[in-house]
């Protein structure tokens, strides 16, 4: 779907009103700016607790860890 839509423009910058069948959903979006084209995706956000119902579920991790990286190279003395 196409919509022409106004850009109103303030003080603190440009405000789009998007048309009811062009409604995302929740209250917060990621904007991208690709050439001159804007692209406009909803933040899913879930609430807190489903979030920590969901670890609950998942495996402990065995894989490495901060522990396991390669250590740093020595200082070079020229």
């Amino acid at each position: 779907m196409i919509a022409r839509l106004r850009i109103r423009q303030d003080e603190s910058g440009q405000t789009l009103t998007l048309p009811p069948e062009l409604t995302l959903p929740g209250s917060e979006v990621f904007v991208t700016k690709e050439g001159n084209r804007l692209v406009v995706e909803p933040v899913m956000v879930t609430d807190k607790s489903s979030f920590f119902k969901w670890l609950e579920t998942i495996e402990p991790w065995d894989g490495p860890g901060p522990d396991d990286l390669d250590p740093p190279p020595e200082e070079l003395k020229l």
